[in-house]
């Protein structure tokens, strides 16, 4: 339940047996409601499956009798699987994920009310209306030396000036550019890729000689919005202690 007010805090929603939904709907459904659920499953000693789900809003009608793209059919998932000591290799996991956002997620009418804090989405960096693939690699080569590798291809849509197509949950729902037909990767569509890698090895108790390898490249329908970047970096790390006191 995410809720701004302008001179006080909603203290009914502090009531610790309470159905949410009813407190909105009495209070005149003023706020921002999401119901999610998340679980994952080891099996075979090697293997986790996992994922969540996350429902904004739902019209059974819109999204499985006339599927017209209403623009208030709003959700998004992720799902995923990891293999650990992969192929037989001591050290060696691998996982692959899959995330999925349908446009206007996390938004609501009320700007302040969306699924963000301090002007950031709290879900995902690409915000909504994006799908995307994530293949990670680690791999403890030698006892002191261990790789660590990402790949990661994502499809999603952004917002012309002065269009509103359900990228960035900080705008209103209420300026949405169309009630139907929408879809993933709507507006201007971007391709984006992101590869990297980074090496470290400890030289020492909690001392580690880093480096890493990053790129990322976006092909967009605008020409002027695509971009390549490239990062080469490397350091010494010392892991200090971390005092934690118990009160």
């Amino acid at each position: 339940m995410v809720f701004n007010r302008e001179n006080h805090f909603e203290f009914q929603y502090l009531n610790p047996v309470v159905f949410y939904r009813t407190v909105e709907h009495g209070l005149g459904s003023p706020d921002n409601v999401l119901i999610g659920l998340d679980g994952k499953w080891n099996f075979l000693n090697r293997f986790q499956v996992y994922g969540q789900f996350m429902l904004d809003e739902f019209k059974f009608n819109e999204l499985f009798v006339e599927k017209r793209g209403w623009w208030a059919n709003k959700y998004a998932y992720q799902a995923g699987v990891k293999y650990i000591n992969a192929l037989g290799i001591n050290h060696l996991d691998l996982q692959a994920e899959y995330n999925r956002a349908r446009p206007f997620i996390y938004t609501h009418f009320d700007e302040s009310s969306s699924y963000t804090h301090y002007r950031q989405p709290l879900a995902h960096p690409l915000g909504a209306n994006f799908s995307e693939w994530v293949l990670l690699g680690r791999w403890q080569i030698l006892p002191r030396l261990l790789a660590q590798g990402r790949i990661i291809l994502a499809r999603t849509g952004e917002d012309a000036q002065g269009s509103n197509w359900g990228s960035n949950p900080l705008l209103s729902s209420d300026t949405r550019s169309q009630d139907y037909g929408n879809e993933i990767g709507q507006g201007v569509g971007a391709d984006i890729q992101i590869l990297g890698l980074d090496l470290s090895y400890r030289i020492a108790h909690q001392t580690f000689l880093d480096l890493q390898l990053f790129s990322r490249k976006k092909t967009s329908d605008d020409p002027n919005r695509s971009s390549t970047q490239g990062f080469l970096g490397g350091g010494i790390r010392m892991n200090l202690a971390q005092w934690q006191n118990d009160y």
